[in-house]
């Protein structure tokens, strides 16, 4: 058997036994969240499929590809969660902290796993069950017209991986951050979060309008218009890299040397 010696270079051998570590704890609470998902996709999507064969009935798969996304979406942050939750429990939370590997490692192999490989599940399962129905479909009608299989690499798609990766880098931050209910209280701290900005800019243009332009000056919620360029600079990629940033920290602080 390897024996697999703690040190402070990153190793791929460490990182992938952490991976599959990880997995194996975690395997049957995902595995169970994955046919939840699907499910309850099959139910909205396949269902309704097998009774409206129809152009209402092809134009199903396009207009709830959407709700799709946000199912898988909802899993995956679930998932994202209770990823630190062997380290949360004090029963189990010293087999964490002596493992043999550094922070960037445990920190690395969560963020892998709750996000690209994610991803990739994500879009290999709704792909599969947009085979599925088109073929249903296909039986049923007799011809190809209702052919319609999930195309990846599509908009819809791009916009769902930046969300995600978005929402990923908080719910993470939540997950080693809070102790327990972890999903519950991220979702109250985002919430406060965005109050707090909208609050903070709001101030910043009541005082721009006071100092620059005193005859407009209205308390109004609406008053000037921020930059959509900075606004989402700011939400797509200043945001994440801080939550994600503060998460290698918290988990940093817990390693034990």
């Amino acid at each position: 058997m390897n024996r697999l010696n703690p040190t402070n270079t990153f190793s791929i051998a460490r990182f992938n036994h952490l991976c599959k570590r990880t997995f194996v704890l975690n395997q049957h609470q995902w595995i169970i969240g994955l046919l939840a998902s699907i499910g309850i996709i099959l139910v909205i999507w396949m269902v309704p499929a097998l009774y409206i064969l129809n152009e209402s009935g092809v134009s199903r798969f396009e207009s709830l590809l959407p709700t799709a996304l946000i199912i898988f979406t909802l899993w995956g942050l679930l998932l994202t969660s209770d990823i630190f939750q062997d380290l949360n429990t004090p029963s189990t939370a010293f087999q964490s902290l002596t493992l043999p590997a550094t922070s960037t490692e445990k920190f690395i192999s969560a963020w892998f796993l709750t996000m690209p490989i994610f991803l990739l599940v994500t879009i290999a399962s709704i792909f599969l069950i947009s085979l599925l129905s088109s073929l249903i479909l296909l039986i049923f009608e007799g011809s190809f017209s209702g052919f319609n299989l999930y195309n990846p690499f599509d908009a819809t798609t791009w916009e769902f991986a930046l969300n995600y990766l978005f929402l990923n880098s908080l719910f993470l931050l939540g997950a080693i951050y809070f102790r327990k209910n972890n999903f519950l209280k991220t979702i109250a701290a985002f919430i406060a979060l965005m109050i707090s900005l909208i609050f903070i800019w709001t101030i910043f243009g009541w005082v721009y309008l006071f100092l620059f332009e005193l005859e407009q000056f209205s308390f109004q919620f609406s008053t000037i218009e921020p930059g959509n360029e900075m606004i989402d600079s700011i939400f797509r990629w200043v945001i994440p890299t801080t939550a994600l940033l503060l998460t290698y920290v918290s988990l940093k602080k817990q390693q034990v040397v």
